[in-house]
């Protein structure tokens, strides 16, 4: 499937009528329309997945990534969605990361995902980055990585202001609000210390359009691809 890459599978594949009831349930929990087409038709192949370098000095698999403080990111693997059917079957991989209690951890529990955003793969087990995949119809099915604030505020932010002279996210921010037409004195009375607080511009968004709105939303993700199937397309082996 993927060159120089080894894919584990976590879970058996999912049935059709089950994708159905996945898709019920992640609307009535998390307002998720559906799934896009390419996620689930890789869900009904391999139902959660372990991404490894087909040799074993070839580092880790990753994809490129267009930061200032990142040349890629690690892909450890694709998030499955355990069933009650697959008690008593082996082999099973339960200890790895599922769909459900990612999306609940990184919508619900830290508020990481904007509406209609869902997780779907992990950096690493442990890590607070995430890859997810937009259900809402204006980029319905693009790929995006969000890269952990705290790694970012340790390693990224340093980096970014070593690359560009400035914040990353602060530029990204600054540049969405000034492309939607915000007055200076808006953007002004939100930048304090040189520093935007997003959660204070969403709260209280004062005149913002619904565009511009959507954007914020989105100002701390990464594109990586326009779609799933592009996705793993561009996943290769780092050193």
């Amino acid at each position: 499937m993927l060159e120089g890459v080894t894919l584990e599978d976590q879970f058996p594949p999912l049935t059709p009528t089950e994708l159905v009831r996945i898709e019920r349930l992640l609307n009535e929990r998390f307002d998720y329309p559906s799934i896009p087409a390419e996620l689930k038709r890789f869900l009904q192949q391999h139902n959660g997945c372990l991404l490894s370098p087909a040799k074993e000095d070839l580092g880790e698999v990753g994809i490129q990534v267009s930061v200032p403080f990142l040349e890629y990111a690690p892909v450890a693997g694709i998030f499955g969605v355990w069933q009650p059917r697959f008690d008593g079957q082996t082999p099973l991989h339960r200890e790895w990361p599922e769909l459900f209690a990612s999306n609940e951890n990184s919508k619900e529990n830290f508020n990481v995902l904007p509406d209609r955003m869902m997780s779907f793969a992990y950096e690493h087990r442990d890590s607070g980055s995430v890859y997810a995949i937009s259900v809402a119809e204006r980029d319905y099915g693009t790929v995006y990585f969000y890269y952990d604030q705290h790694m970012y505020s340790i390693f990224g932010r340093q980096r970014s202001i070593d690359s560009i002279g400035c914040c990353y996210y602060n530029q990204k921010i600054r540049s969405i609000l000034e492309s939607h037409g915000t007055s200076d004195d808006h953007i002004d009375a939100w930048e304090v210390g040189g520093e935007f607080d997003l959660d204070c511009i969403l709260d209280e968004p004062f005149d913002l359009t619904d565009e511009c709105v959507f954007d914020l939303g989105r100002a701390m993700f990464v594109q990586v691809a326009p779609s799933f199937d592009e996705f793993m397309n561009r996943l290769e082996t780092f050193d």
